[in-house]
């Protein structure tokens, strides 16, 4: 008898448990709204202006600016989140450091290759390249507007 209480009880549980997973999770569930804060970080996709001053960022793909952590020295709002800006990630070498990394970039094509605009940095900011011709597999040796060395060494 005793048992057969128990057993009664674990059933009587276990249909609650399932009643609720499944009630709360079908397409008619609500989803979380974000909050105002939230909101006020979603950035959509959208062409940046390539001015090389005052110019504005391309954005491919929506994501949501991170928030400074007023702990630490970096500002990790100005972060550009790899995969979200330009129009392509690239692999690049940094020639006066020898780093080498994937950026974002802004790469349009011109005939047989392709013509470098910008490379966004992951810590925010980017650098302009006036004049930077690729190949068809988006490699090449450019200098950006400061003067700088860069070797691009194709798609991440």
């Amino acid at each position: 008898m005793r048992n057969c209480l128990f057993l009664s009880i674990f059933c009587a549980l276990l249909m609650a448990c399932s009643n609720s997973t499944a009630t709360n999770s079908g397409p008619s569930a609500k989803q979380p709204q974000p909050t105002k804060s939230e909101e006020s970080r979603q950035v959509e996709p959208h062409k940046g202006d390539l001015a090389t001053r005052r110019g504005t960022a391309t954005v491919r793909e929506p994501y949501t600016k991170p928030v400074d952590d007023p702990y630490t020295t970096d500002d990790e709002s100005n972060n550009q989140p790899l995969g979200k800006f330009g129009t392509v990630t690239l692999h690049v070498l940094y020639v006066n450091s020898g780093n080498s990394y994937p950026v974002d970039a802004d790469v349009e094509e011109n005939g047989d290759g392709y013509e470098l605009h910008r490379l966004y940095f992951l810590k925010g900011g980017w650098v302009d390249f006036n004049s930077c011709d690729l190949d068809e597999d988006y490699q090449g040796s450019c200098d950006d507007e400061n003067g700088r060395a860069w070797e691009i060494e194709g798609t991440w």
